[in-house]
């Protein structure tokens, strides 16, 4: 798995992309994870979009899927002008001002029960439940706002993941 250095961190440098948990069972496609605007080979740019549930299981020994606190900490640790390429973003888009970016976030969308925003957002599982609720933190960019953000979602939704080393 490609890495990059942010701050004190080490953070996966792609949006994961395995269709087997850690230890090597099968993940069930359109229950733990669906393919960005379910077409397949999307998938090898992209990564796959996982629930909260698979989230927790697909991260790599070794790696960790970041706790919110991580994420606030990558927040102010990079500027926003280094999560997202020009490359990947639509043409107009005010997030992505730079050729290349050290988080180089993919505007993958989301799934619940359709597929929204792809080309638009990226959205991200943190490891962090929002109190016992059936919600979890993540993080979001949107193309025309110059901010992050982190919020909860519902744990059935399915995103992007990056991970932080061990």
């Amino acid at each position: 798995m490609k890495e990059i250095k942010i701050g004190n961190q080490i953070w996966s440098a792609e949006n994961l992309a395995f269709t087997k948990d850690r230890d090597g069972n099968d993940l069930v496609l359109g229950k733990d994870y669906f393919y960005p605007v379910d077409i397949h080979y999307i998938a090898d740019k992209f990564g796959l979009l996982y629930t909260w549930d698979a989230a927790k299981r697909v991260v790599p020994k070794g790696w960790h899927l970041p706790l919110k606190e991580e994420f606030e900490q990558l927040i102010k640790d990079l500027p926003i002008e280094e999560f997202a390429s020009k490359r990947e973003w639509p043409a107009n888009c005010k997030l992505a001002t730079k050729e290349d970016t050290l988080f180089s976030a993919l505007p993958a969308g989301y799934h619940d029960e359709f597929f929204h925003y792809f080309g638009n957002y990226a959205y991200f599982w943190s490891a962090t439940p929002f109190y016992d609720s059936g919600y979890a933190y993540g993080m979001f960019l949107h193309c025309n706002s110059k901010f992050s953000y982190l919020t909860y979602y519902r744990h059935y939704f399915s995103f992007s993941i990056r991970c932080v080393k061990d």
